[in-house]
């Protein structure tokens, strides 16, 4: 049986896929899925993953799912990965980021000994020309596994840590949504609203992840399509502030 579905979209990656693979494949165990989409990438990103995996774990081939498919953007990659995992939960990784060495077994354990909607963890950031694990978010002053109620759900609104690798997910959360084709800050198209569907979270403030901080990305530069993007979240949170009030949390930051 699959419990878990780890979906890495794959887009120009040269310079990190072996890396972010690298953190992968020596914790795969039983019950896990990697779900490598390449997003039409124009390098070599997919061709290096596959080489990769044939030469260091063919044993273990079968735990991996290769998909090939025409551009959408990371939205497009993730909604395909969730499509064709076969996982009881969910989890993403974007292709220049990593997992730290104990995030698997930690996180097996947590869905060994609990019935949850979701995992909620910590990341480092770092940069190529350091090694330094910055800490850039607050320790949650919620220990395990815990029902969502008022007090966490102002919590997880006033921080607005949207990302959606920093949780695992389970499947049936995305029965009725998916990430917005296209958009930049998708995560905070839908997290939020993942958070209102559900139940019960465990909360571990472990580092499971590293996320890779390029102030060249995307995101990090301002153009219209970004404001544009930014400026639509801000009136998703401010069209739902009457219906859920901390959406209003989140909407400062914004």
């Amino acid at each position: 049986m699959t419990k878990l579905s780890l979906i890495i979209p794959i887009y120009k990656v040269e310079n990190y896929i072996i890396e972010c693979l690298e953190s992968v494949c020596c914790q795969l165990v039983e019950g896990l899925e990697v779900i490598l989409v390449n997003d039409g990438t124009p390098d070599s990103s997919m061709l290096m993953a596959r080489k990769y995996i044939s030469e260091k774990y063919d044993h273990l081939v079968n735990q991996f799912v290769f998909i090939d498919q025409e551009n959408q953007g990371l939205s497009g990659a993730r909604n395909t990965g969730i499509q064709e995992a076969k996982g009881k939960y969910l989890m993403f990784l974007d292709s220049d980021d990593i997992l730290e060495e104990e995030c698997v077994s930690k996180i097996f354990k947590i869905l060994e000994e609990n019935e949850v909607d979701l995992i909620q963890f910590k990341a480092y950031r770092f940069k190529d020309s350091s090694k330094e694990k910055v800490n850039f978010m607050p320790d949650s002053p919620f220990n395990g596994n815990c029902l969502i109620n008022d007090d966490i759900l102002k919590f997880v609104f006033n921080t607005s840590n949207w990302f959606s690798w920093l949780r695992v997910y389970h499947k049936k959360l995305f029965k009725e949504r998916e990430f917005p084709i296209r958009k930049f800050y998708e995560d905070a198209y839908t997290t939020p609203f993942i958070f209102l569907d559900s139940k019960n979270i465990f909360f571990s403030n472990d580092y499971l992840l590293g996320y890779r901080f390029n102030d060249q990305g995307i995101t990090a530069k301002i153009t219209d399509k970004t404001l544009e993007d930014l400026r639509e979240v801000a009136e998703i949170f401010a069209d739902n502030t009457g219906v859920y009030k901390y959406f209003s949390l989140s909407l400062i930051s914004i």
